[in-house]
């Protein structure tokens, strides 16, 4: 579906590229550092039909989905690093960025363990219109230690638990 207001979507057509049947497994990343998250999909083989429409491939399949329609907000993301009491990968970190508009929050995952399915470790936010924002980091470590700093948009940034805070 294509959302042309909210909560008002338009299905797209199949022959526009975007069908992947017996979709099976999702990453969420940005994969190409535009500032926009892209989509890998898998394929199962698995409850194949050849009596039905969109039967599984002959062979296993990859796809790969770059968003080309979400170029035009702004965006940051912090790729975290964890140190002394936490995780190198800053998982359980609960990252809140917020603007004169909004509060957003993201935990850093590991996973999910369902089919493989994982997203970027690299915290992304959506900006809309807003330039700069407030971040606060609560650290996985046993104090849930805080890092609080001002981003700006169009920027990804590596923040250590340390305080080294860098662009990437």
């Amino acid at each position: 579906f294509h959302q042309d207001a909210p909560l008002q979507f338009t299905p797209v057509p199949v022959n526009e590229g975007i069908d992947h049947n017996r979709s099976h497994g999702v990453v969420v990343a940005d994969f190409d550092r535009d500032g926009d998250l892209d989509l890998v999909v898998g394929h199962s083989r698995s409850r194949c039909d050849t009596t039905r429409p969109n039967d599984c491939y002959e062979t296993r399949q990859v796809r790969f989905f770059e968003n080309i329609l979400g170029e035009t907000g702004n965006w940051v993301q912090l790729d975290l690093v964890g140190g002394t009491g936490s995780n190198r990968a800053a998982i359980g970190a609960r990252v809140s960025l917020q603007t004169e508009m909004t509060v957003q929050t993201r935990e850093v995952s590991g996973g999910y363990g369902h089919f493989g399915a994982q997203n970027d470790r690299v915290v992304h936010f959506g900006l809309g219109s807003a330039c700069t924002g407030q971040v606060t980091i609560q650290w996985p470590d046993s104090e849930r230690s805080t890092t609080r700093l001002t981003i700006h948009a169009g920027v990804r940034y590596r923040v250590a638990q340390d305080g080294e805070v860098s662009e990437l």
